[in-house]
């Protein structure tokens, strides 16, 4: 799979919720032993290498090197447009807010 299709699966995956946008608390390489990629849903064979992340009680993530390496950069593209909205939101209304208790704090 070339990396243009790759990075579009993710995104897919990212948006629906089959693949989290925040990064596991810890994160191990190593060589594989025949895991499901999270990302492209491959086998990494196991003359390839692991990435492998864990999160509490989750189940491991295991993606292959490059998949990992996109999913890095997607996770944090997706989250940045996820959050702007609500961000532009909150701070129209603290602004708004502002005004309102400035306005009061006169009379």
């Amino acid at each position: 799979m070339d990396r243009e299709a790759l990075r579009i699966l993710i995104r897919d995956r990212l948006r629906s919720g089959r693949l989290p946008y925040n990064r596991p608390a810890e994160l191990f390489g190593g060589p594989a032993c025949d895991e499901i990629c999270a990302a492209c849903g491959t086998i990494i064979r196991d003359w390839r290498l692991v990435m492998e992340g864990v999160s509490g009680k989750e189940a491991a993530i295991c993606f292959h090197l490059v998949c990992f390496e996109l999913w890095n950069k997607e996770r944090l593209v997706w989250d940045t447009e996820r959050r702007r909205p609500e961000d532009v939101t909150l701070r129209m209304l603290v602004a708004r807010l502002r005004g309102l208790f400035s306005w009061g704090a006169r009379d």
